[in-house]
């Protein structure tokens, strides 16, 4: 008889289990799900997006980021990714670049309501900021 080795779960039973780990609330559990599906496949999207918002509910904001600009190389014309891109860099007080973003997604999704909200808070925001640089 031939012996087989041991096989590591796929990388869609990762993010399964990942995704069912979060909804029971166990979030360092889903993120090592998460983490070792995008080991196994770095171009599995779904992994990068789920580490961007497991971090993002930590306020581990510059984690989520980088995992959220994974997300978006993957993907470049996922507009969600590029709001929630833009999410972060608002909350990281990066409100030039957040615009760049939320105006990305907007012409990807020009019916993204969040986008359109999230872009007017931030242009307000960057001029107020503007205003009292002066």
């Amino acid at each position: 008889m031939a012996t087989t080795e041991p096989t590591l779960p796929g990388r869609s039973f990762l993010v399964r289990s990942g995704r069912a780990l979060t909804a029971l609330g166990f979030g360092r559990l889903a993120l090592a799900c998460f983490r070792a599906a995008s080991r196994r496949d770095p171009s599995e999207r779904e992994a990068w997006n789920a580490i961007a918002f497991l971090h993002a509910e930590r306020r581990e904001l510059e984690a989520a980021l980088a995992a959220f600009e994974r997300a978006s190389a993957l993907a470049p014309d996922h507009a969600p990714t590029e709001f929630n891109i833009g999410f972060i860099l608002q909350r990281l007080g990066r409100h030039a670049e957040a615009i760049e973003r939320f105006r990305r997604a907007l012409a990807l999704d020009p019916d993204l309501a969040r986008a359109r909200a999230a872009l007017a808070r931030s242009e307000a925001q960057a001029a107020i900021g503007t205003a009292a640089d002066r």
